[in-house]
């Protein structure tokens, strides 16, 4: 974001003023976008950046890209039935966060980061604060939040059919007819869309 400003002491001014915001080094924001594989060599002489990447790939990929995307987005928070994504989101911190993000839109209409920020583990602080930085591309908002939602039914049906699986070996089958019920009524409801 600060990289689209073309004035350098206006880039300087605004890279402060988000250190200040979200509690991070200025050394955090240099090269943020580029993600190089020497990036665990030069992480050495700043351990805080080397905790930040640890935890990133410690996060499951689906539940970091819905939460990292209703974060920047969070006007889409409307289109996904919330009990379901709840239930889906099962990192405990990125639960967390997310039921932040939810609890703040709904009571501000946006996303209060500073509150949002103060509220966080400071090593989680230190990955928001590169999320929200990262925000400098430009992206079709809405043609994410359809794949995330197609995601989130394809996850849902994986898990039916998982479930299906069990309760036919198990020999369970008043469960089981309840599960191929669901499973059809589920498989009509993505025809239509």
């Amino acid at each position: 974001m600060v990289s689209l400003i073309k004035n350098p002491l206006t880039q300087s001014y605004y890279k402060d003023k988000i250190c200040q915001l979200f509690h991070v080094e200025p050394s955090l924001l240099l090269n943020l976008n580029k993600k190089s594989k020497s990036s665990k060599a030069t992480s050495v002489c700043q351990p805080g950046r080397q905790e930040t990447f640890d935890l990133e790939e410690t996060l499951p990929i689906f539940e970091r890209n819905v939460v990292k995307f209703l974060l920047h987005y969070p006007q889409y928070i409307s289109w996904f039935d919330l009990d379901e994504l709840f239930s889906e989101i099962k990192h405990p911190q990125l639960a967390s966060l997310l039921e932040k993000i939810v609890k703040s839109y709904q009571d501000m209409g946006k996303v209060d980061m500073e509150n949002l920020m103060l509220e966080l583990d400071p090593s989680l602080q230190r990955f928001i604060a590169r999320w929200v930085l990262e925000r400098d591309k430009p992206v079709d908002s809405e043609e994410i939040a359809h794949g995330l939602l197609h995601q989130l039914q394809e996850r849902r049906f994986k898990g039916l059919l998982k479930d299906i699986k069990e309760a036919e070996e198990k020999g369970d089958w008043q469960k089981l007819s309840l599960l191929l019920r669901q499973k059809n009524k589920f498989a009509c409801n993505l025809k239509r869309r």
